[in-house]
């Protein structure tokens, strides 16, 4: 995606057309998409994610081998006011729904019906590159890079590298700092539909049926001790 801004004050329409990508690619972009993406030098588009950063409009997360960039709090909606929203949804659905685990995750399932996923540049070439192979591990992987484009709520949610067992065929991931896991099941049905989420990617990509199971959850009294494994099993 090129957009391009015209340029009656450069300083203010570099800072401009740098935000306007990444917030049109809140999957994540690094500083190579948005120069490719604006047609800018990388040394340029460097200077204006730094002015950025500074101003709290943007923030970086290390994924893989790549630093993305993403919208902070002033570049949308407030996403506290999103989060409470759904948060708020889903501790009601579990109050009146409870044991409710496994229709929440054909929701998950469901939902890539209507949920139109962003990649950026890198998470898209990554996928281009392992697309069709058959190789089970590559995916276990990469997946872990690009599981923020589905997952727009928690863009700093960390996920540990894939437990891989012996038959290369099942993975186990663990999910941590999540805004659903503070000492509370009221959120827990997020990971259920997260799960049904993973089993459409995975079968999509693979090309294979695939089962995902939420195998454990560990409330902690913060969100930086609670976790969540939730495991990719290959039929």
């Amino acid at each position: 995606m090129k957009i391009r801004i015209s340029k009656k004050n450069p300083n203010k329409d570099y800072e401009t057309e740098t935000l306007e990508y990444i917030r049109h690619n809140p999957g994540g972009v690094t500083i190579t998409d948005i120069a490719t993406g604006t047609e800018h030098s990388r040394n340029t588009i460097a200077k204006y994610v730094s002015i950025l950063e500074n101003k709290n409009k943007i923030f970086r997360k290390k994924i893989g081998a790549y630093h993305l960039y993403f919208v902070g709090k002033e570049g949308y909606f407030p996403k506290e006011i999103t989060t409470s929203y759904y948060k708020a949804i889903l501790a009601g659905l579990k109050k009146h729904f409870p044991d409710k685990e496994e229709i929440f995750k054909q929701i998950g399932r469901e939902a890539l019906q209507y949920i139109d996923f962003s990649f950026g540049p890198t998470i898209k070439r990554q996928m281009k590159v392992i697309k069709g192979s058959p190789i089970i591990k590559l995916y276990f992987e990469v997946f872990k890079n690009f599981y923020t484009s589905y997952d727009l709520l928690q863009p700093t949610i960390e996920i540990s590298d894939p437990e891989i067992d012996e038959t290369g065929m099942s993975a186990i991931y663990r999910f941590s700092d999540s805004e659903f896991l503070e000492n509370s099941e009221e959120f827990i049905y997020h990971f259920y539909m997260a799960a049904g989420i993973m089993e459409v990617i995975f079968t999509r990509e693979i090309g294979h049926p695939v089962e995902c199971f939420v195998e454990e959850i560990h409330l902690a009294d913060n969100k930086k001790d609670s976790y969540v494994k939730i495991s990719v099993n290959i039929k």
